[in-house]
C-alpha cells in the first residue's frame, strides 16, 4: 500500500481516539520519524497487520477512558497522561501478541475476552511499577485473596483496577486462570543465579504466557499448550534483552545477563519457537511476521543506542 493509503488507514483511528490517544500518537510519530527506516517500516506496509495494530490501539484507548477516573492516584502520581503512557503501550503490545497467537491457532475471541485481557495488562503494568518503585512484596499486591490490604494512596489506581477485575472475571468461569494465580508467588520468587537463570526465565515465561491466554479462553487446545513453553521463553527473554542495562545497574541476574552473546541467544530461542509454532499452528505466518518484526525492531534500537522503554513510554 502507498504511503498516502497508509495515512488514510491511520487517520480514522487518530480522529476517533481520545485526547490522550491523539497526543500519544503524535508524540510516537515524532519519535519514529527520527529513526531510520528498517523492518518496522517494511512490516507496516501490510494492510492487514496495520489494521489489526490500529484496532488493538483503539480498543486499549477506549478501555482507558472508560476505566481510569480523572485525578486517581497511581504508582506514578496523578498525572493522567503519564498514567496513560505507562498503561497503554504495555496493553497495546500485549493485545497485538495475544490476538495474533489465538488467530494463528484458529481460535475465536470476543470483545469481552479482549476487555479481560486489557484489564489484566493494566493491572500487570501497575503491579510492576508498584513493585519496583516502593519495594512491595507479592502479598502486598494480592488482588485476589487480600483486596482490602491495599491502603497506600499510591495504590488507588491498582485498587480500582482490581475491583473491576473481580467484577469482570468470575472465578467459577476461569478456574485455570485462578489456579495459576495461586502459584504466582512461587514463580515470581524463583531464584535466578547464573546456574538457574535459564530455567527460571523459561518457567516464568511459560507461566506468564498461560496466564495471558487463560484470561481470554479458559480452555486451550493441546496444540497451543505444547508451544507455550517455547513461546513464553522467547517472550520473556525478549523482555530481559530490552532491560539488560537496567538489570546490570540494579544487579539483577537474568538469563540474558548471564550469556556471552545475548543477541545470538535471543535469535536461537526465537528460531526454536518459530519452528514449533510453524509445525503446530494452522495459520502461523502473520503471527510470526509480527513477532519477527518485534524482535528485529528491538535489536535495531539496541544497536542505535535508543532506550527501548522510553521510546514507547515517554513520547510527549
Amino acid at each position: 500500500m502507498s504511503e498516502i493509503g497508509a495515512i488514510f488507514q491511520v487517520l480514522p483511528t487518530y480522529l476517533r481516539a481520545s485526547a490522550y490517544g491523539r497526543r500519544y500518537l503524535r508524540g510516537l510519530q515524532k519519535k519514529l520519524r527520527h529513526e531510520a527506516s528498517g523492518p518496522a517500516a517494511d512490516y507496516l506496509r501490510d494492510r492487514w497487520q496495520r489494521s489489526l495494530l490500529l484496532r488493538n490501539f483503539a480498543f486499549c484507548d477506549r478501555c482507558f477512558c472508560q476505566w481510569i477516573p480523572k485525578g486517581i492516584h497511581g504508582s506514578m502520581g496523578t498525572d493522567r497522561f503519564q498514567i496513560y503512557q505507562r498503561l497503554i503501550p504495555f496493553a497495546w503490545i500485549g493485545q497485538a501478541v495475544r490476538t495474533r497467537l489465538l488467530e494463528a491457532f484458529d481460535l475465536a475471541y470476543d470483545e469481552a475476552a479482549e476487555e479481560r485481557s486489557v484489564l489484566q495488562s493494566f493491572i500487570h503494568r501497575e503491579w510492576n511499577d508498584l513493585f519496583d518503585r516502593f519495594g512491595l512484596k507479592y502479598e502486598d499486591l494480592d488482588f485476589v485473596n487480600k483486596p482490602a490490604l491495599l491502603p497506600r494512596s499510591e495504590m488507588a489506581l491498582y485498587r480500582s483496577l482490581c475491583e473491576r477485575f473481580r467484577l469482570l472475571v468470575p472465578q467459577e468461569q476461569f478456574p485455570r486462570y485462578f489456579r495459576m494465580i495461586e502459584t504466582a508467588p512461587q514463580i515470581v520468587s524463583l531464584p535466578t543465579s547464573p546456574k538457574t537463570a535459564a530455567s527460571a526465565t523459561a518457567e516464568k515465561g511459560h507461566h506468564s504466557a498461560r496466564l495471558a491466554l487463560y484470561i481470554m479462553r479458559d480452555v486451550l487446545p493441546d496444540t497451543l499448550e505444547r508451544v507455550l513453553p517455547a513461546f513464553g521463553f522467547w517472550l520473556f527473554s525478549l523482555d530481559e534483552f530490552s532491560d539488560l542495562e537496567r538489570d546490570a545497574c540494579s544487579g539483577r541476574t537474568t538469563h540474558m545477563s548471564t550469556v556471552n552473546d545475548p543477541e545470538r541467544e535471543l535469535q536461537r530461542i526465537y528460531a526454536e519457537m518459530e519452528k514449533q509454532v510453524t509445525a503446530a499452528a494452522p495459520y502461523p505466518r502473520r503471527l510470526l511476521d509480527y513477532l519477527e518484526n518485534l524482535q528485529q525492531d528491538m535489536l535495531r534500537l539496541k544497536k542505535k543506542g535508543i532506550d527501548i522503554e522510553s521510546r514507547f513510554l515517554h513520547v510527549d
